[in-house]
């Protein structure tokens, strides 16, 4: 095997004639005379035109010797074969990196989903503790007020006591829904709180309109009334006097009044053990919308004068509504004595106790409906973060 000289060693013979690796002789030689062409000293006199035409007159001499062509086409083919290795090895090499990249980048998402899911549980805990707050706050004023509206009801000291104590009156029991007709023109909570003045004190209303449905008959507003702690007798007069029975006097044509809630245990009470002149201690004819006179109780702040009822020799009238604005005094209801009143003492506070956790379970559904419903807003929130944070990504 011919061995090259140095100066043929450091020429590419293929790449200095411009041709490929599988050229003949003749491709050879003609290579050289269209590159001489451009490089001949004798037509482009200068240095650089000389040493170019040294390097193709050097490849024409090792391409037209077998020997030397074939050594140099064994290190082309070498040289062929070790790039392909070498960039075999960069692809399996990239596929390497891309692939440890691909788990770093799927470790770091499962690390941020983690911590996500550990806000998102801190929240949902603190969603339901501050619910269950709110709800033990909302259980302990209820029976904070009953507890107080009780006392106010307990007759004063030296009365009979042979009567049952009156039951514990919670807000809800104090509580009305009102219907109002469509040309109702009590369709505000200030409007409806004027019309109900003659009834005492008012907690709290609130008028929500009807949804109206095109074809149908329109429908008048409801409202949600709640009465003064203590006022159930004013309460019970405007049940009465919207009950739409006869002797009804309400407020509006129209108007009709039940219950928010189940009917209330003092109701029971009030009717069999409340004497005539607690049913009708204090009233006064009040003027309503319709035009006709409605008796409904005033509340003792506001009473100018009172007239007492005579005495009842059967069951009591009410053709006048009972006012119990404020807790009534059973000082004036003659004591005959009950031998029962143990049996039914038992039975108010047995029918008080179910009252009692019947409204706890309602205030732990609504307790837990909240919850919910702050779990799947938050859920939703993290759920519309984690879409736009991945379309960033992208």
């Amino acid at each position: 095997m011919a061995i090259l000289t140095e100066e043929e060693r450091e020429i590419d013979a293929y790449s200095a004639l411009e041709i490929e690796s599988g050229a003949t002789a003749k491709d050879i030689q003609r290579a050289f005379r269209k590159k001489s062409l451009k490089c001949h000293p004798d037509r482009h006199p200068g240095p650089e035109a000389a040493a170019m035409f040294r390097v193709i007159s050097v490849a024409l001499e090792i391409l037209l010797d077998p020997a030397k062509r074939k050594f140099v086409d064994t290190k082309l083919e070498q040289s062929r074969a070790q790039a392909a290795r070498r960039a075999e090895m960069d692809a399996k090499r990239k596929v390497g990196v891309d692939d440890l990249l691909r788990r770093e980048e799927e470790a770091k998402r499962s690390r941020m989903d983690a911590i996500e899911r550990r806000k998102a549980a801190m929240e949902e805990e603190r969603v339901r503790e501050s619910g269950r707050k709110m709800v033990e706050e909302a259980m302990a004023k209820a029976r904070a007020d009953a507890a107080a509206a009780m006392a106010a009801s307990e007759p004063t000291p030296g009365s009979s006591s042979s009567r049952p104590k009156p039951p514990p009156i919670a807000p809800l029991d104090l509580t009305l829904s009102l219907t109002l007709p469509p040309t109702t023109a009590l369709g505000t909570s200030d409007a409806l709180r004027s019309a109900l003045a003659p009834y005492g004190r008012v907690s709290d209303v609130v008028v929500r309109p009807a949804a109206q449905k095109e074809g149908k008959k329109a429908k008048g507003p409801r409202a949600i009334v709640e009465f003064a702690p203590g006022n159930w007798g004013g309460c019970w007069a405007c049940v009465r006097d919207h009950s739409g029975g006869d002797g009804a006097t309400p407020i509006e044509k129209g108007v009709k009044a039940k219950w928010a809630a189940t009917e209330p245990e003092w109701l029971k009470w009030a009717e069999n053990y409340a004497s005539p002149a607690e049913r009708n201690s204090a009233t006064k004819t009040a003027p309503t919308t319709n035009g006709t006179a409605s008796s409904a109780p005033t509340p003792p702040a506001s009473t100018s004068t009172t007239t007492t009822s005579a005495a009842y020799s059967s069951a009591p009238s009410f053709a006048s509504a009972p006012s119990f604005s404020s807790a009534p005094s059973f000082s004036s209801a003659p004591d005959f004595g009950d031998p029962n009143a143990a049996v039914r003492e038992h039975e108010r506070a047995r029918a008080a106790k179910i009252a009692q956790e019947e409204q706890d379970t309602e205030l732990r559904a609504a307790y837990e409906s909240a919850t919910l419903l702050r779990m799947r807003q938050r859920e939703r929130e993290r759920l519309a973060e984690q879409i736009r944070r991945e379309e960033e990504e992208e």
